[in-house]
């Protein structure tokens, strides 16, 4: 074996045993099966995030969209809105882009 492949099987183990302890915190925290619980926590935000475009933007106005172009049309300008405007009492009246970019720089 030559070094880099010494390297490759060292950094893969090293993720092996990352996805081992990441599947073990899945499972104390959510519960049920390792692979269900790994995937349900990596998904939890988005899911989050969902629910709370679909609370705001789309129930209510679901007959103003006529096409799906204005749907999409809308769904993007809320992403907009959501990033660099609508602030968030868990990032301390921050932005989601106005905390990145402070920890982007914190450093």
């Amino acid at each position: 074996m030559t070094h880099s492949m010494f390297k490759i099987a060292d950094e893969s183990y090293a993720v092996a045993n990352a996805m081992d302890e990441l599947k073990k915190i899945a499972t104390y925290i959510i519960g049920g099966n390792e692979e269900d619980s790994v995937v349900d926590l990596l998904n939890s935000p988005m899911e989050n995030f969902f629910g709370k475009m679909k609370n705001e933007m789309f129930y209510g106005h679901e007959y103003e969209f006529k096409t799906l172009e204005q749907l999409q049309k809308a769904m993007e300008e809320y992403i907009d809105y959501y990033n660099n405007e609508r602030i968030q009492v868990k990032l301390k009246g921050l932005t989601p882009c106005q905390a990145r970019n402070q920890s982007l720089y914190s450093y």
